[in-house]
């Protein structure tokens, strides 16, 4: 299985403060993880949230949100997550909270 070489891919990406570089290696995370996972997994929503957190400050914010919704929907549903599984979530949600959509 991909699955700890994934998440410790998703974790050097999300550190590497280089968002265009990891675009593409975070969406094969997400896709490799809707292959291995059900749709409320706590890793495919680390996945989704760290991939958030990155078009976030891409401005690309209608894609980032989908993500994020999903994400949040995710942890909903596992209450008794751990903060390390939690994290992901969190930090794309405040990300989202810093960069606001600009006036229209």
């Amino acid at each position: 299985r991909e699955t700890r070489p994934l998440d410790a891919l998703l974790e050097a990406l999300d550190r590497s403060g280089d968002p265009r570089s990891a675009v593409v290696p975070l969406r094969r995370a997400v896709d490799l993880r809707k292959e291995l996972d059900w749709e409320y997994s706590p890793y495919l929503a680390a996945a989704r949230a760290t991939l958030a957190s990155c078009l976030i400050e891409l401005d690309q914010r209608a894609e980032a949100k989908t993500l994020l919704d999903q994400a949040t929907a995710a942890a909903a549903h596992n209450p008794e997550l751990s903060q390390r599984l939690r994290a992901p979530v969190e930090h794309a949600s405040a990300a989202d909270s810093r960069h606001p959509q600009p006036a229209r």
